[in-house]
């Protein structure tokens, strides 16, 4: 069963769906099945995951708009190295995907995707990552943060109140209202 797998993420990964037939699997003609599902099922369910493995599980969930299946497999991928820049831009353009696809944008979502481009806008090591990063929240935000500008600063300006129906507790030596 492994090697069915690995050979379907393989043709499926290659794009090599025309008409494949794999023997003793009963699985005729790639191209009628639905890639997205083989590839979600299949991939995650192998034991030996990788970084790499995961960014390419997560690239094509985001290929065929399963932004709830890349968002997880790009996630596991941070988790094994958080250091990784490609997999975290991947995370984020997922999340902000996702976000966008929203008819009543979640403010949870919302903070979240800022906060992981500010973090690539901080931490990136090259350049292009940190004017994407820049861009993105440019076009989130309708600013972005400069170099002279403390983070917090920025995130306290941007920064959507995440439970609206939730009243401020007042200081308690407040005692006049």
């Amino acid at each position: 069963m492994k090697l069915q797998s690995i050979l379907v993420i393989a043709i499926l990964a290659f794009g090599l769906t025309e008409s494949f037939a794999v023997a003793d699997d009963g699985l005729q003609g790639l191209a009628d099945l639905d890639r997205s599902t083989v590839v979600s099922d299949h991939f995650l369910q192998l034991k030996g995951r990788n970084v790499d493995e995961l960014k390419m599980e997560g690239e094509q969930a985001m290929h065929f708009g399963d932004m709830d299946r890349a968002m997880a497999a790009l996630h596991k991928a941070l988790e094994l190295n958080p250091n990784n820049m490609d997999s975290r831009m991947m995370y984020t353009q997922a999340m902000e995907s996702k976000l966008h696809g929203q008819s009543e944008p979640d403010p949870r979502l919302f903070n979240a995707v800022v906060k992981q481009w500010v973090y690539i806008y901080k931490k990136a090591e090259f350049q292009d990552q940190k004017v994407q990063a820049q861009g993105h929240l440019q076009s989130l935000t309708g600013s972005a943060p400069t170099k002279i500008t403390p983070i917090q600063h920025y995130l306290t300006k941007v920064l959507l109140p995440e439970d609206a129906g939730k009243q401020v507790a007042l200081d308690k030596r407040d005692k006049s209202q």
